[in-house]
């Protein structure tokens, strides 16, 4: 003997489907919502790529020996190959050996922070700022004025010395922030460092907890 399905069973089948897919989406979005996701940016030689090494460092058990061999040669394979791609283009880009003002890497940092914290899509997330090589910026400020990276920095009402120098470019990215509802974490960093970077991965995970207490309304 046949059987027929009714309509009604049929349908039902096809409501428990479709009710198991969302229930499905709602449970991966759910899972998405609990993942926070930090956006790494920063110009070209501002240590992005030393600060990923020393998270892997830090939570991914490190590299294999394979690894650090192979890192090695394509670092110094790049070296190498920068070095003699800048010797040959010298002459014809009339470059001096001794200009140091010929690429102003604080000034595109600045420009590149301004419009990513501006854009609208990052009005409301959280900020934080690297003010990364500050070993290299304590020995560089001794000898070279701000004034070489901003015109307006004035020595006399500004001040001198390390700590007066990272408190005018820190104020410098904080006026960036025209558009932004939050104020940035701003922390100096040496991203060689291993023992430093996780003293500030902490930092960062304690300010996301608290920002989303805030979110939360719990505080």
């Amino acid at each position: 003997m046949g059987s027929c399905e009714s309509v009604e069973s049929r349908a039902a089948r096809e409501a428990a489907v479709i009710s198991k897919k969302i229930d499905r989406e709602l449970e991966k979005k759910n899972n998405n919502n609990m993942v926070q996701k930090l956006l790494l940016l920063g110009p070209g030689e501002s240590g992005k790529s030393t600060c990923l090494k020393q998270l892997k460092i830090l939570h991914a058990n490190g590299y294999s020996e394979q690894e650090i061999q192979e890192k090695k040669f394509v670092v110094y394979m790049n070296i190498v190959q920068a070095m003699n791609a800048l010797l040959d283009a010298k002459d014809s880009l009339r470059i001096p050996f001794d200009n140091i003002s010929m690429e102003n890497r604080l000034k595109e940092a600045l420009l590149l922070f301004d419009g990513v914290v501006n854009n609208q899509y990052f009005k409301d997330v959280s900020v934080i700022l690297f003010l990364n090589k500050k070993d290299l910026f304590a020995e560089k400020i001794l000898y070279v004025s701000l004034k070489v990276c901003f015109e307006s920095y004035d020595a006399e009402r500004d001040g001198t010395g390390y700590a007066s120098s990272v408190a005018y470019i820190r104020k410098r990215f904080e006026n960036a922030l025209i558009k932004h509802s939050k104020k940035p974490y701003v922390h100096e960093t040496c991203a060689t460092d291993t023992n430093q970077v996780q003293v500030v991965i902490n930092s960062v995970i304690d300010t996301i907890v608290q920002e989303n207490l805030k979110d939360t309304g719990m505080i």
